[in-house]
Parts: structure tokens; C-alpha cells; sequence
């Protein structure tokens, strides 16, 4: 009975730890049920994708996702989904999202464009949910690609695009971008 107590009560603390935290979807859920989902409740998709061995996985896992503050932000404006990117769906989901790095988390809006991506863990659940803001902001990936097609082209903006290229693993647009910022520079640069 003592067992069955202390059973309980673990089980109960787990459960309300993991309601201040991020809320996945169940293990499971693919990419388009959750684009269906997010489209219903008018909010973005956001997809972790990770492997098993992966030891920054687990800490954001451990030390970040399961924090109040972290859960407040995702839950309110993200269906959340994890996706072991070496089982099932994930290993083609990995190679067409190009992930080259765990954990990588990518962001979509409810038509499945993507329209951020982040690479790799984060100390601090402040420094989690600032990230996630940027990368779905006014630098987000989509924002910054209409812009670009629209012409902006000042150093300032060039400079922050090839960043979230490099990102996203856009490493085409990104050529394109860093030959379009040094065309008539060569000589400049050579000269210093």
C-alpha cells in the first residue's frame, strides 16, 4: 500500500510538472495532423526534432521544455510535436528538412510553410523562449524570404538573411545572397 501511495504521488507530481511545461502531442503524431490541428485552433506548429543519443535533446527535454515560462509562450501559440528524426516518419522528414544537427527545432504556420528554425540547445528557458520570438518575428524565415523578393537589399538586411539562410540550411538562397553582397566588393576586399 506504502508502494501504491509513493507511486501515486510521483505519478501526480510528474503530471502537474509536465502541465507548466510544453504540451506535446502524443509521441506519434505526424507533422500533418499537427498542421490540421494548428490550422483549427490558429496557431503555428512547432516540431523538435531529436534523435535518442543526443545529449543536448535531453537536457532541453530535462532542464528547458518542462519550465513554466517555456510552456506559457509554446502552448499558447504553437501545437508542439516531437519527432525522433532516426524512426519512422522522421527519417524522411530529416532529410527533407535537411536537419544536419540535434536538436533542431523548426517552425511552421498552419500550412505547413516553414517559418523559423533554430539549431541546437539553450541554457535557459529566458534564452529558449527569446529565440522562438525571433525566429517566428520579424526575422523569421518567411519574412525575411518576402523581403528579399520585394528587393530589399541594404547591407544591414543582407547580412541578418544570410544568418537565418544558414539556419534554415538554405545553403542555395544563401549563395545566391553572399555573391549578390559581393558583387563590385572584390576589390575592396582585396585591398584591405
Amino acid at each position: 500500500m506504502k508502494r501504491l501511495s509513493s507511486l501515486m504521488a510521483l505519478l501526480l507530481t510528474v503530471t502537474v510538472l509536465s502541465a507548466q511545461g510544453i504540451a506535446f502531442e502524443p509521441e506519434g503524431t505526424l507533422l500533418y495532423e499537427a498542421a490540421m490541428k494548428a490550422k483549427k485552433e490558429n496557431k503555428m506548429v512547432f516540431v523538435d526534432c531529436f534523435t535518442q543519443w543526443c545529449g543536448p535533446c535531453k537536457k532541453m527535454l530535462r532542464d528547458v521544455f518542462p519550465q513554466e515560462k517555456v510552456g506559457k509562450y509554446r502552448n499558447a501559440n504553437f501545437v508542439n510535436i516531437k519527432i525522433d528524426m532516426e524512426k519512422g516518419e522522421g527519417i524522411e522528414l530529416a532529410k527533407k528538412l535537411a536537419v544536419k544537427a540535434y536538436p533542431t527545432f523548426v517552425m511552421f504556420d498552419s500550412t505547413g510553410k516553414e517559418i523559423g528554425r533554430l539549431v541546437g540547445g539553450m541554457k535557459t528557458a529566458e534564452e529558449f523562449v527569446a529565440a522562438v520570438k525571433e525566429a517566428v518575428g520579424e526575422n523569421s524565415l518567411s519574412v525575411m524570404n518576402e523581403k528579399y523578393s520585394k528587393g530589399e537589399r541594404s547591407q544591414e538586411f543582407l547580412c541578418k538573411y544570410l544568418t537565418v539562410l544558414d539556419n534554415a540550411y538554405d545553403t542555395d538562397k544563401a549563395r545566391i545572397v553572399a555573391d549578390e553582397m559581393l558583387q563590385g566588393k572584390t576589390k575592396e576586399l582585396l585591398d584591405n
